[in-house]
């Protein structure tokens, strides 16, 4: 992305990062340095319905964020349905 003149930051912004936990935000604990800086503050998810108190899951991701490239690097199983799939 930033071959194409876009900043590291916006660059950055555009990725929405889940661990087993869920979308990573300030408050989780255990996250890793070189995952720093892909947390997303509350108001990177301003808006978003319902509000939650906890983290939100791939499929809040996916229905709120609308990315065109989904990565999942994990051993959960089952983690892409066909409706985030579609989404």
């Amino acid at each position: 992305m930033q071959v194409e003149d876009m900043s590291e930051s916006d660059a950055q912004d555009r990725f929405w990062l889940l661990n087993s936990r869920g979308l990573l935000n300030p408050d989780m604990g255990g996250i890793e340095p070189s995952q720093r800086k892909f947390v997303k503050s509350a108001g990177s998810v301003a808006g978003w319905a319902p509000p939650r108190t906890e983290q939100y899951q791939l499929d809040e991701v996916v229905a709120h964020a609308k990315p065109t490239v989904i990565i999942w690097v994990s051993g959960q199983p089952e983690i892409f349905t066909e409706p985030i799939v579609r989404q």
